[in-house]
């Protein structure tokens, strides 16, 4: 009876999970994911500590964005996706901060707190998906 109640649960389960093979995507969830197959470089970024792998579409591109939470900013890493496959390398240099982001007539705005002051980033993102820093600025004691 106890192995009837082990298989017809496993049925339950299955039905309900959707499993991504360790080598799509060893630290997502299924949900978080959503069955992308993810770079090993991506891996090693959201292994280094991350609260949301969140996609978006920015200018008609798709991207897998990892994104880290602090107390002032939220910051992320863009990889483009082409056919359900997740870019190796970030769509903007992985050392560039691109933090807080909204979009504003097509332009990706970044603001982001560092030491005491307040930095900001404007990018246009091109038709193609490359990404191109407009400016970029700082300030201290502002709003």
């Amino acid at each position: 009876m106890m192995t009837k109640n082990i298989i017809f649960l496993s049925l339950i389960l299955s039905t309900f999970l959707t499993v991504i093979p360790i080598s799509s995507a060893s630290n997502c969830s299924p949900k978080t994911c959503a069955g992308y197959n993810v770079p090993e470089v991506v891996r090693i970024i959201i292994n280094k500590g991350c609260d949301e792998i969140p996609t978006k579409i920015i200018q008609g591109n798709r991207y897998f964005t990892v994104t880290s939470t602090h107390d002032t900013n939220k910051c992320s890493v863009f990889f483009k996706i082409n056919e359900q496959k997740v870019e190796p390398n970030p769509s903007v240099c992985i050392n560039e901060q691109i933090c807080n982001i909204t979009i504003h007539d097509g332009k990706v705005l970044s603001a982001w707190r560092d030491t005491g002051k307040w930095n900001d980033g404007a990018y246009q993102v091109n038709d193609d998906g490359k990404w191109m820093l407009l400016f970029r600025d700082s300030c201290v004691d502002c709003d």
